[in-house]
């Protein structure tokens, strides 16, 4: 064929340009990619209320140019109703330890590429092995802590000691329980002398009924933040709480106290993940290495006063070797203390359990 007169080759390249913009807008496949710049990109941040340091998004997407937007869940069952209902929404959650092997058997969560993780592979960790994925796969670590117990010293004049101080019902409309079925049950299995872990239904049983005795007289179940505000406020007197709420209490009401109960508590630690249907891995992977920067997460565990399993992050926190944590007690300290594990064999008694004690809210 000949050559195309001029003004023919310019309608044409229009042509084709027009046609290709269309493509995108009416195919998947032509979505905003990470693949070949991820700097392109704006990721969505699946992550508990408060949970990262103020600089955190906005450095991030500074040093990158990775834009972020973050939303919020009130609880791990919320997450995975909408990383189920939405798998593709979202390209990085905070999953806790015991979500983390729920989300590997409902193959909702991608293998991380550890190639692409230059920061996280330089880094060590402290944390116990889970179970579900032993080869650390599909997870990265980020922060640690308590699940304990917070009381105001100018209302209680006694010494707090346990969850039974918890349950009195002299604290009538001034206590509060955590918005979380295995937390809830926690209480009442180290009250009973068992394990966090246990599975059997009659045990569970015994365990919801004596939280079921003690709702009447309480608030009820609440989310954390909440729980935290109302301890500051003087509104509660005495609360289950999660370590980092209950510091953060203490430093802004001196009359707060967070201990951990002789019987033992719930040791938990919470991940950086992918949904196995995330539409920008490359993206997510660049946010979950930065987050296991030293001074990265040194800043967020400072600022939310919880413990890390970061090693480098906290010789920053504590450049001395000293031994204090802002979050104070560890399971050498806390043998007591137990990681949420195989809570799957109970968990069809565990939620018609928690369906019950709802009803009696």
């Amino acid at each position: 064929m000949g050559k195309l007169p001029k003004i023919s080759c310019f309608l044409l390249f229009t042509t084709l340009v027009i046609l290709a913009v269309g493509g995108c807008q009416s195919n998947v496949s032509c979505r905003q990619s990470d693949s070949a710049s991820p700097e392109a990109v704006t990721i969505r941040v699946f992550n508990w209320e408060a949970y990262l340091a103020p600089e955190t998004l906005g450095d991030f997407t500074t040093k990158t140019g990775i834009r972020v937007e973050l939303e919020t869940f009130p609880d791990q069952e919320y997450m995975l109703a909408h990383l189920q209902s939405e798998p593709a929404k979202y390209d990085v959650v905070f999953p806790s330890r015991d979500m983390l092997c729920r989300l590997i058997e409902l193959k909702l969560l991608a293998e991380l590429d550890s190639n692409k993780l230059p920061t996280y592979k330089k880094t060590a960790f402290d944390h116990s092995q889970i179970d579900c994925d032993p080869e650390h796969k599909y997870y990265v670590p980020y922060l640690t802590g308590t699940t304990g117990l917070a009381y105001n010293k100018k209302y209680i004049k006694k010494t707090v000691t346990g969850w039974r101080d918890l349950l009195d019902p002299q604290y009538a409309q001034k206590a509060a329980l955590l918005n979380n079925i295995d937390e809830v049950l926690a209480i009442a299995l180290k009250m009973h002398g068992r394990s966090i872990n246990a599975n059997d239904p009659e045990t569970i049983r015994a365990a919801g009924k004596t939280i079921a005795q003690a709702l009447p007289h309480m608030r009820g179940f609440l989310d954390p933040i909440r729980i935290r505000d109302m301890l500051i406020a003087e509104e509660l007197i005495i609360a289950h709480v999660y370590s980092g709420e209950g510091h953060i209490a203490e430093h802004e009401n001196p009359n707060v106290v967070y201990i951990i109960p002789r019987e033992g508590c719930v040791q938990w630690m919470d991940l950086l993940a992918i949904p196995a249907a995330s539409t920008h891995r490359e993206a997510a992977l660049r946010f979950i290495d930065y987050m296991t920067e030293p001074a990265v997460n040194a800043a967020c565990a400072r600022f939310l006063r919880y413990d890390t399993p970061n090693l480098k992050a906290r010789a920053i926190l504590w450049p001395e070797g000293r031994s204090e944590r802002s979050e104070p007690t560890t399971v050498d300290e806390t043998a007591s203390c137990e990681y949420f594990n195989g809570l799957e064999k109970s968990r069809n008694e565990r939620n018609r359990v928690w369906a019950t004690l709802n009803k009696r809210r």
